[in-house]
């Protein structure tokens, strides 16, 4: 047996060329430069351990037989030390790296997802997002951004009340998907994940201006048969916008504007107000947007007091206000409030600081036969902040419509109340409201900041437009309620002013009234002078301006007294339009000739204009050149347009956020490396584009002159020696003068 054991232990050593195994001694394998380990008929790991004294606690590698996944399992760290770590095989294919929490399918993970092309984290193991695409950054800071804003993970974070909400990868905005729904009745939703809002949540704070964002591909849709919604809880909707249909493969960009909210949720919707067509949908954005610092001035709000509102005091100086009228009904749009007891004025509660407007419309009377006058002004609680109109100090009654205009500057933050007050030049009745026809009552607010505070975009600043009937138009109507007045097919609208507004034309009709066409939606103001008289004595007259709808926008009256003989008289007057779809939109004047049915002509001597004035209220106003600050040497508005365009044998307009009528109208196919690009409703004079080759292609370039207002030169070029290239997609960033 020993005569065995070492002839096993010489055949060892001879047929194997290892190094003796000793304590202290490095081990070596010079016999070639692979070696093996492990029984291929096993299903066991295979394992190596290094004994450090730690047992059981010793670093180890395992390979597992079945799935050949390698294991390092050590109590400490593991350290790479080299400059470079590749990763993957070489082959194009998706690349990850997962972190094990025991979640199994949740652990989060990052990697490269060959699909898209593009380095991406995926926090719960399954909704991934591109690597930069978190909220924040200059475009502003997207609350949606966690919950699939790009729609590359399907329809994951977007649900449907009903219809059908599928992932499409097809003509796409951007990216390498999209979704469709497909609604099939009407009050039927698309929305996005119900995002918590808190204090300076996403860096929201309340009072900040949000905006929703949305690129919609919708061909066969009818006019507002979807509506795009910012949306409040469960159902409160804060902003909304008829959509209307885009050209066959051309993406739109449409946005709402609203109150960032202070808490609760907040979530992007389309709605359906009909079985309407399947609409497409791409990269969406909640939350504050593009914030650049400027002064402006904001409507803070407007109370309109019913027709029976009046009030009555009698008193020579200006003790007190008048007495409220409870029974009277108001209504309140923006942030004012009725003063308790309803009483002629308006409170703002928590005021932010800045200097305020305050405009008061009524009618004023004197009940009294005196010679004495009544004198009336606004009050707010400190000082007279008004003009003091006064009612004539003849001795009859005697009534007219007028204006007050008060101002005062809120330098801390607080309430503020402003009241209606008249006295009489003796103690004498006077009073507000109260003529016949009866009349609405009205008092509109604004606030100009004392400093920069608010954010404007170039396409949300104010818009306004005026013009004119001339005077070859004449209006007449005799009848005791209010009806139109008779057409007349000579007038002539004319333009004076149009900043920024879009079309205004002539009432198809042939009425004193005017159809607008904005650029963008919001609250229009709409004010017109115009010119009444009559050649009967005694009797009103009074006008009333409509919108679309039928619906009373603001209602006056002239009265004269039984002593007066006709004649001419002038009135101005304002109301608002809520515009929430980009349809057109008609308002008119009707007219009425009093109780005792009197004559009564608009603009009858045709010697005089009806003057008329639209603006937007709720956009920010061009503001004054600040101390200091950048500046655009260019006058006038700047207009933008970004497009992704397919510059080849058969060129395309990928998407843009225009249209084809405002926007890049077209693109000719290539030829010696140029396409010929056409642009339309865009710019007065040559803009400017940047121009960058779409992906990740090192050996191709782009570049774009801009050659016109509407026209331009795509080049596709290889750098290396300037060659032309048959083909090229390239992403345009565009500027010029509106």
């Amino acid at each position: 047996m020993t005569k065995f054991k070492a002839f096993i232990a010489a055949f060892l050593i001879f047929s194997f060329p290892f190094q003796t195994l000793a304590a202290g001694i490095p081990f070596k394998y010079p016999g070639g430069d692979q070696m093996q380990f492990g029984k291929p008929e096993s299903s066991d790991a295979k394992e190596l351990e290094f004994n450090t004294g730690d047992s059981p606690n010793n670093v180890k590698m395992s390979v597992n037989d079945t799935t050949r996944a390698v294991t390092v399992n050590s109590p400490d760290s593991i350290s790479l030390k080299s400059d470079t770590v590749n990763v993957g095989d070489g082959t194009a294919a998706d690349q990850d790296i997962n972190f094990d929490i025991g979640a199994g399918a949740n652990n989060p993970k990052f990697g490269y997802n060959n699909g898209t092309s593009a380095l991406e984290f995926c926090n719960d193991g399954v909704t991934c997002k591109k690597i930069g695409s978190g909220a924040g950054g200059g475009a502003g800071l997207n609350t949606l951004a966690d919950f699939n804003a790009d729609m590359e993970a399907g329809t994951q974070n977007w649900t449907a009340s009903g219809g059908t909400l599928a992932e499409e990868t097809t003509n796409v905005a951007n990216g390498a998907k999209s979704l469709s729904w497909d609604p099939s009745a009407t009050s039927q939703t698309m929305c996005s994940n119900a995002v918590t809002i808190s204090a300076n949540s996403f860096g929201v704070l309340p009072g900040d201006s949000c905006t929703s964002v949305i690129y919609y591909l919708w061909p066969s849709g009818g006019s507002g048969d979807i509506k795009f919604q910012a949306v409040s809880g469960a159902s409160t909707v804060l902003s909304e916008v008829d959509l209307e249909p885009t050209p066959a493969a051309t993406w739109r960009r449409t946005e709402v504007t609203y109150p960032c909210p202070a808490s609760g949720t907040l979530k992007t919707c389309f709605e359906s107000t009909t079985d309407a067509a399947v609409i497409k949908a791409d990269d969406a954005f909640q939350g504050r947007y593009e914030l650049i610092d400027v002064s402006q001035a904001v409507f803070v709000g407007s109370i309109t007091f019913d027709d029976t509102c009046f009030w009555t005091i009698t008193q020579a100086t200006y003790a007190a206000d008048f007495t409220g009228d409870a029974s009277c009904g108001t209504t309140v749009s923006g942030d004012v409030s009725v003063i308790s007891g309803v009483k002629p004025g308006v409170e703002i509660l928590n005021a932010a600081r800045g200097h305020y407007k305050f405009i008061w419309n009524s009618a004023f009377e004197k009940d009294s036969t005196s010679t004495s006058s009544c004198i009336y002004r606004m009050y707010d609680g400190t000082s007279n902040i008004s003009g003091e109109p006064i009612l004539n100090d003849s001795g009859e009654t005697a009534s007219g419509l007028s204006t007050i205009v008060g101002e005062l500057t809120q330098n801390t933050a607080g309430n503020i109340t402003v009241d209606i007050q008249a006295r009489g030049s003796t103690a004498i009745a006077c009073v507000l409201g109260q003529i016949s026809p009866n009349t609405q009552k009205k008092i509109m607010v604004y606030r100009y900041p004392l400093e920069s505070e608010q954010a404007v975009k170039p396409d949300a600043i104010a818009a306004s437009w005026s013009g004119y009937h001339d005077t070859d138009c004449q209006f007449a109507v005799t009848n005791v309620g209010y009806i139109d007045f008779s057409t007349d097919a000579t007038c002539t609208l004319g333009e004076r002013n149009n900043v920024n507004f879009g079309t205004v034309a002539k009432e198809s009709g042939d009425l004193p009234g005017i159809t607008v066409n904005p650029s963008q939606t919001g609250l229009m103001e709409v004010c017109v002078n115009a010119t009444s008289s009559s050649s009967t004595s005694g009797g009103a007259r009074g006008f009333r301006l409509t919108d679309s709808a039928g619906t009373t926008i603001y209602a006056t009256a002239e009265g004269f007294s039984n002593a007066q003989t006709g004649g001419d008289d002038s009135v101005y007057f304002c109301g608002h339009v809520p515009r929430n779809s980009i349809a057109s939109q008609t308002v008119k004047l009707l007219g009425t000739s009093g109780s005792g049915a009197f004559p009564h002509t608009l603009n009858g001597g045709n010697t005089k204009t009806i003057e008329w004035r639209i603006k937007f209220i709720d956009k920010p106003t061009p503001a004054p050149l600040l101390v200091n600050s950048v500046v655009n040497p260019r006058a006038g508005v700047t207009k933008t347009l970004s497009a992704t365009l397919n510059c080849d044998a058969s060129s395309a307009i990928t998407s843009q956020d225009g249209s084809v009528t405002e926007g890049v109208a077209s693109i000719g196919n290539i030829s010696s490396g140029v396409c010929a690009v056409t642009f339309a409703g865009m710019w007065s004079a040559a803009g400017r584009c940047n121009a960058d080759i779409k992906g990740s292609t090192l050996d191709s370039a782009a570049r774009m002159d801009v050659t016109g207002a509407t026209t331009g030169n795509l080049y596709c070029t290889q750098p290396s020696d300037g060659s032309a290239l048959t083909a090229c997609d390239v992403d345009i960033d565009c500027k010029g003068p509106r």
